[in-house]
């Protein structure tokens, strides 16, 4: 359903998305739905956006596991194109980031 809406959903599915991030299992955060919810945000009008960008980074500085703040990432990552801030933003998450893993990972998604 993710992947649908990211396609063809408007903003009446805005809710939707962020009513099921924290029923969604951290796999499948990772493997899918924080990618489908950057897609989706891309067509929405920047105050909405800027609600969505809130929540992935927030996932991406301090959810409890690695491979949902790394999914996360990967989604804000998508995101600079439309909104070339997120660059600091970005650069922020990594100098911060505790584990030496995941700032390989971010590293090598530059």
């Amino acid at each position: 359903m993710s992947n649908y809406y990211a396609l063809n959903g408007s903003v009446d599915q805005y809710q939707w998305y962020l009513g099921r991030m924290s029923e969604v299992s951290d796999e499948d955060l990772y493997e899918s739905y924080l990618q489908n919810f950057a897609t989706f945000m891309l067509r929405m009008p920047p105050v909405e956006r800027d609600k969505g960008v809130q929540r992935l980074e927030s996932y991406a500085r301090s959810h409890s596991r690695d491979i949902v703040r790394l999914g996360a990432y990967k989604a804000l990552s998508t995101m600079v194109s439309s909104m070339p801030a997120l660059k600091t933003t970005l650069q922020d998450i990594r100098t911060k980031e505790k584990d030496p893993n995941l700032k390989t990972m971010y590293t090598l998604l530059q």
